[in-house]
C-alpha cells in the first residue's frame, strides 16, 4: 500500500506540474501580447516614418483593379510607374472653353453639315487651306458647311497672340483650357461635343475631320449621303469601322496593361480621320463622354466606348469602307490619275502635307492663294498696347507690330 500511495502521489505531482506549466505558458503569452501591443499603437501615433509607411500601404491597396462604368472593359487605376497621369473623367472643368467662335452655328436651317476640324495650334497654313476650301461656298455649293477648328491651350505667349489674332480675323476657333498635346485629344473631342451641344443644338450632320484630310464635298454628298437610307441618318455613326482590333502594347498607340487590360477592343470603333455623326447623337455623345472613365486614344474613346454605353447606335462602313476613303494618299492619287477625278470612287484621303492638299485642291478648283496667316511661320507678332487695337484683315498693319524673331522682345 505504501508503494502504491507513493506512485499515486508522484503521478499527481507530474499532472499538477504539467497543468501549472500550461497555465504559466498562457500567462506568459498574454503578458507578452498585452505588453507588446500598446507600444505599436503609440509608435503609429508618434512616429512619422511608420505613419508614412501605413499611408503608402493604404495607397497601394487603393490601386486595385476595378470595373469601369463601361460594361465590357476592365480598367486598372494608374500606378506610380505611369509616366502620364490621366484624369478619371473628361469633366467640364477640363474641357472649359477659353476661346470661342464669333457666332453660334450660323443659320442651322440651311447648313448641311458642321465640319469640326481637329488641328494643332501651330498649323496655321493647314487651317488657311481649309478655310479657302470648305468655308468658301463657291467650292461647296449647293452644299453649305460650317467649319470650326478645335485647339488646346498653349504655353508660348507669342503663339497664343497669333491664335488670338487668327480667331479675331476669322472667328472659327474653339480653344480648350487643356494643353494642346497628343495625349489630350480625347479632351479636345469631348470639348467639341460640348460646343456643339451648346452652340449647334439643331445640327443635322457632324463631319469630324483631321486637318491633314482632303475630301471632295460634292462627291461625298452626291455619291454617299444623298443615297444613304433614312435609317442611316438617325442615331448613326459612319466611318472606317474597326472590329476586334488588337490593343497595341508598343509604338505610337501603346497602351499599358494597367490602363487597359483587354487584349483586344471588345467593341467596334472608328478610324477617326473622317467620321460622320448624325445630329440626334450629339448631346448624348457629350453627356456620356464626360461621365465614363477617361481613355486617351480619342478614336477608341469617342467612337467606341461612348457609343457602346449609349446603346442602339448604328455603325455604317463609310461608303463601302476603303472604296470611298483611304489613309494612303498615293492610293487616292493613283486612282484619280488613272480614272479621272469624277470616275475615281474615292472622295476622301489623308494627305502627306500642304503640298499634296494643294495638288488635290487644284484638281478640283483653282490654285490656292493663301491669306496673311502664312507669314506667321516666318515672323513673330506682338500686340501694340499703345494703339486702340481692333484686329481685322484690313486694319492689321495699324493694330499690330510684326517684327523679326531676333528683334522680338521677351513676352512674359
Amino acid at each position: 500500500m505504501t508503494v502504491d500511495n507513493e506512485k499515486f502521489q508522484m503521478l499527481r505531482s507530474v499532472q499538477m506540474t504539467f497543468v501549472l506549466l500550461f497555465l504559466l505558458c498562457i500567462m506568459i503569452f498574454v503578458c507578452l501580447f498585452e505588453s507588446s501591443h500598446p507600444p505599436v499603437l503609440i509608435a503609429v501615433q508618434t512616429d512619422p516614418t511608420i505613419q508614412e509607411m501605413l499611408q503608402t500601404i493604404q495607397k497601394q491597396n487603393e490601386r486595385i483593379e476595378y470595373m469601369s462604368k463601361h460594361p465590357k472593359v476592365v480598367f486598372r487605376c494608374l500606378d506610380d510607374e505611369s509616366k502620364i497621369k490621366y484624369p478619371r473623367y473628361a469633366s467640364d472643368d477640363l474641357t472649359e472653353i477659353i476661346m470661342d467662335t464669333n457666332d453660334e452655328c450660323g443659320n442651322s436651317s440651311i447648313t448641311d453639315a458642321v465640319v469640326v476640324v481637329h488641328t494643332s495650334a501651330d498649323h496655321f497654313e493647314r487651317r488657311a487651306r481649309f478655310r479657302k476650301t470648305y468655308s468658301n461656298y463657291s467650292n461647296t455649293k449647293p452644299y453649305r458647311l460650317k467649319v470650326v477648328f478645335l485647339l488646346g491651350n498653349v504655353i508660348d505667349a507669342s503663339l497664343k497672340i497669333k491664335l488670338e489674332i487668327e480667331n479675331r480675323d476669322y472667328g472659327d476657333t474653339v480653344m480648350g483650357a487643356f494643353q494642346d498635346t497628343y495625349q489630350n485629344l480625347t479632351l479636345k473631342a469631348v470639348m467639341g461635343y460640348r460646343w456643339l451641344t451648346s452652340m449647334c443644338p439643331d445640327v443635322k450632320l457632324l463631319i469630324k475631320i483631321d486637318d491633314d484630310v482632303f475630301f471632295d464635298v460634292r462627291k461625298f454628298f452626291t455619291n454617299y449621303w444623298q443615297k444613304a437610307p433614312k435609317t442611316a441618318k438617325k442615331h448613326s455613326i459612319h466611318c472606317l469601322v474597326w472590329r476586334n482590333a488588337h490593343v497595341g502594347r508598343t509604338g505610337k498607340w501603346k497602351v499599358e496593361k494597367n490602363l487597359f487590360a483587354n487584349a483586344s477592343y471588345p467593341f467596334p470603333y472608328c478610324a477617326g480621320f473622317f467620321v460622320l455623326v448624325t445630329g440626334d447623337l450629339i448631346r448624348n455623345m457629350y453627356q456620356r463622354g464626360k461621365s465614363i472613365d477617361f481613355f486617351w486614344i480619342d478614336d477608341v474613346f469617342l467612337y467606341g466606348m461612348v457609343p457602346e454605353i449609349i446603346k442602339g447606335v448604328n455603325f455604317f462602313q463609310l461608303g463601302g469602307g476603303r472604296k470611298a476613303l483611304t489613309q494612303v494618299y498615293k492610293t487616292y492619287k493613283v486612282c484619280r490619275a488613272s480614272k479621272g477625278t469624277d470616275s475615281c470612287p474615292y472622295w476622301a484621303t489623308l494627305t502627306d502635307g500642304e503640298k499634296e492638299f494643294d495638288v488635290e485642291y487644284t484638281a478640283l478648283f483653282t490654285p490656292i492663294s493663301l491669306p496673311i496667316q502664312t507669314t506667321f511661320n516666318k515672323t513673330q507678332v506682338v500686340q501694340n498696347s499703345q494703339l486702340n487695337v481692333h484686329i481685322g484683315a484690313q486694319k492689321q498693319e495699324q493694330s499690330l507690330r510684326i517684327v523679326n524673331k531676333e528683334n522680338l522682345p521677351k513676352i512674359v
